[in-house]
């Protein structure tokens, strides 16, 4: 049974995975577990913990966040998935990422730049049924969305 306070974390960076399980799991609400995405086994892993978060790296290699996002939604449909993104806004990269980890089932983003206030409220809002996004991470998005409308329109305006 999945576990709202159960936390499970992969990043690629093992010593802020390893901080960041150590300061969640001394709150009395969470217990974080280190999940090494190097090992073969942490597919398993996750399906032994049951975690009710699952907090991800964005930039995981070889689409891995996306992978995980979907493993969770077909496997332990009532954990939620977080990604951490690193930078203070979206690349190309991590647009095109964190877009195929929306549409594999991740609930929430969170810049790694955030305070673990931000982490924590995170985490509070996705065990509630609702997406969080950091701001910054918002304001990326309708900046894309603005310059898509206007590119269509631009183009709507050269062929007619």
């Amino acid at each position: 049974m999945q576990e709202p306070g159960r936390l499970a974390f992969l990043h690629q960076n093992c010593l802020f995975r390893q901080l960041l399980v150590q300061v969640l799991s001394g709150e009395d609400r969470f217990e974080a577990t280190d999940v090494d995405h190097v090992r073969p086994d942490h597919y398993e892993q996750l399906l032994a913990i049951h975690p009710g978060v699952v907090l991800l790296d964005l930039s995981l290699p070889e689409k891995l966040a996306v992978d995980l996002s979907a493993f969770v939604r077909e496997y332990l449909s009532a954990t939620k998935v977080i990604a951490l993104v690193q930078g203070g806004r979206l690349s190309e990269d991590n647009e095109a990422a964190l877009l195929d980890c929306v549409e594999a089932g991740a609930h929430g983003f969170v810049l790694e730049e955030s305070s673990l206030q931000d982490l924590r409220d995170a985490i509070d809002t996705v065990l509630l049924g609702q997406r969080f996004y950091s701001p910054s991470i918002v304001e990326s998005m309708f900046d894309q969305l603005a310059n898509f409308s206007r590119e269509t329109r631009w183009r709507s305006r050269l062929r007619n």
